[in-house]
């Protein structure tokens, strides 16, 4: 892919380069992505050797802990829809994710699912026009990609129903003003059980509830949504998702996933990968609590463990707190404690979630309310409305299709 074969440089605002029909594509970007996809950069032998060597302690690791290790790499926009770039701007195969697809093998199970979004593509549309990423359809037809890979049966889109939308994107937000273009989303999606409410690198999420059985430990990016994880409960029962790079081991030794899926991106994949970065302390004392009240073991030291984590000023510690508390029954407590605290958005819709776990119709509604009046976004509710009818509460669900019509987009 040649970014321009002239001396005037393709037309771009930031990192977004305007391709045909208004479509926009990553640009001038850290990991130099059009060098790699026109084959001007590429691995060097050392850095495709330590590739390989840490995917194979990554296959042993979780092998030795009853796990089967799996790599997915999210294709960039680009190579799926090369229509869509400016003209003389193509991929060429000779690019560093084929040198290392070639590289790794049969070692280990690597999933770039490239001609499966490409057939996809002909019947809806797999990436959003102003946006990096793959749509709920798209991420739809990446979950078939590892769940076949495993030998588990495909899902089919008739199952589920999506709706279109519009977004701006990373790509959109680009321009002054912002660009908006159609997105495809999925209508209900299984929302976390619990999350530590950051958006990017540190933020870990618990889903239960799934139809299948055993858990997926997902270690990701942000192609990793509420819907990619709904697609995994089809054959989980549970999915942990840590957005990080590497892996962390600790956790994959204690967790005992039935599945370990490390994805990642293609234009990331020239950075070493490396699992000495872990989790911090905090982050997995938290986590490792929290598992164990909500697996019942309602223990007042781990309790305790989590009630000092929010006096050091977590809020979302605070909000974690009260949730284990109303699950354990303490009401009172639960209500005062959540009560102490000016709780954002993000803990106001933790603690509905407990609420309605409990079937606290009033409580759960009162803290999704004041949840949407700082965030007052059509699409919270519709992801909260797929959490409820999931864990068939239908009377709240009832009540919050009244407030999705009196909620703007």
């Amino acid at each position: 892919m040649s970014c321009h074969n002239s001396t005037t440089p393709p037309a771009h605002s930031g990192k977004a380069l305007i391709g045909q029909d208004d479509w926009l594509f990553l640009f001038n970007d850290a990991n130099n992505v059009c060098k790699q996809l026109s084959g001007d950069k590429g691995f060097d032998q050392s850095s495709l050797a330590h590739w390989v060597e840490q995917t194979a302690s990554r296959q042993k690791i979780c092998s030795e802990h009853g796990a089967t290790y799996l790599l997915l790499i999210a294709p960039e926009k680009a190579v799926l829809y090369p229509d869509k770039l400016p003209e003389a701007m193509r991929p060429i195969e000779a690019r560093p994710v084929n040198q290392l697809l070639h590289a790794i093998g049969a070692q280990a199970t690597v999933c770039y699912p490239v001609d499966a979004l490409k057939q996809a593509l002909h019947n809806r549309t797999i990436y959003n026009p102003t946006d990096t990423h793959w749509n709920d359809f798209g991420a739809l037809v990446a979950v078939n990609t590892v769940l076949a890979a495993i030998g588990e049966a495909p899902l089919l889109a008739n199952q589920f129903h999506f709706f279109a939308s519009s977004m701006v994107g990373d790509l959109g937000k680009e321009f002054q003003p912002a660009k908006i273009g159609p997105s495809l989303e999925l209508t209900d999606v299984h929302l976390p059980l619990w999350s530590n409410a950051i958006t990017y690198t540190g933020r870990l999420a618990h889903y239960m509830g799934g139809a299948g059985t055993g858990k997926c430990l997902v270690f990701g990016n942000s192609c990793i949504n509420d819907a990619f994880i709904t697609y995994l409960l089809q054959s989980f029962g549970c999915v942990l998702f840590v957005f990080a790079d590497n892996l962390d081991h600790e956790l994959i030794a204690r967790e005992k996933p039935r599945l370990v899926l490390h994805q990642t991106c293609e234009r990331f994949i020239l950075r070493s990968p490396s699992d000495r970065d872990k989790l911090s302390g905090r982050e997995r004392g938290a986590l490792k609590h929290f598992i164990a009240c909500i697996n019942g073991d309602f223990d007042n030291k781990q309790l305790d463990i989590i009630a000092s984590a929010a006096k050091q000023g977590s809020v979302d510690c605070v909000a974690l707190y009260a949730c284990l508390l109303k699950y354990q029954g303490n009401h009172d407590k639960a209500v005062a404690l959540m009560d102490s605290i000016n709780s954002p958005a993000d803990s106001d819709f933790i603690w509905s979630i407990a609420c309605a776990l409990s079937a606290d119709i009033n409580a759960s509604l009162t803290a999704l309310n004041r949840a949407i009046s700082h965030y007052p976004d059509r699409r919270l509710l519709r992801k909260y409305m797929g959490f409820l009818l999931t864990h068939k509460q239908y009377e709240i669900a009832r009540s919050v299709s009244i407030e999705l019509r009196g909620v703007h987009k």
